[in-house]
């Protein structure tokens, strides 16, 4: 299993993803197995309406993320990520929800 962060607008299959990684108020926190997705959690975004560089990066890093799946992400932020060994994968541009997120991972992640 890998767990993927997807940032949302909200928590529940039918909120938005975020366009924007840190501005963020909430992540969906994926399983992916094979074939599999399902959502595991949805958790806060404690840095959100701050711009504290890295912050994020780690505070996923400590929730066990592999991986990042987003609209939109900022270079800095990649780079944090991937320090931490946390992979980034940008999501098509037809997902608007979680729930389309979700169906989307299992093919991102082959």
């Amino acid at each position: 299993m890998v767990l993927v962060a997807i940032p949302c607008d909200g928590k529940g299959l039918d909120a938005r993803v975020s366009h924007h990684f840190g501005r963020a108020p909430a992540f969906a926190l994926v399983e992916v197995g094979g074939s599999a997705a399902r959502v595991k959690e949805f958790v806060d975004n404690p840095t959100a309406g701050q711009h504290v560089h890295g912050a994020l990066p780690r505070f996923l890093a400590s929730l066990g993320v592999e991986v990042v799946a987003c609209l939109g992400i900022g270079p800095r932020a990649v780079e944090f990520l991937k320090l931490l060994g946390i992979r980034v994968v940008r999501l098509p541009p037809n997902v608007v929800t979680v729930a389309d997120a979700v169906n989307a991972l299992p093919a991102l992640l082959r």
